[in-house]
């Protein structure tokens, strides 16, 4: 479903407030070749995934849903591949 004009800028917003100052946690099941058309703008959705991809972690699930319930497994499993990438 795709993104209103204000939903897609707003978006934009937050990830370029937050970006180098915060961490921000995305989870998606589209392909960033899908985003153009869900954000609606081609120069939007570049300036975004620049953003989101500078310095970024990709943790790939494959398979069932996650629920609710399941984060703070996904939470330790993020913050140990960090960990593991930075070395320590």
């Amino acid at each position: 479903m795709p993104f209103s004009k204000t939903g897609a800028e707003l978006l934009f917003e937050v990830t370029s407030r937050a970006y180098e100052r915060q961490s921000l946690i995305i989870t998606t099941n589209l392909p960033f070749e899908a985003w153009i058309e869900i954000l609606g703008n081609e120069w939007l959705t570049g300036a975004l995934l620049d953003r989101f991809t500078h310095r970024i972690h990709i943790v790939e699930g494959m398979g069932h849903s996650l629920s609710v319930g399941a984060w703070p497994q996904i939470i330790d499993a993020i913050a140990t591949h960090i960990q593991e990438a930075a070395g320590h």
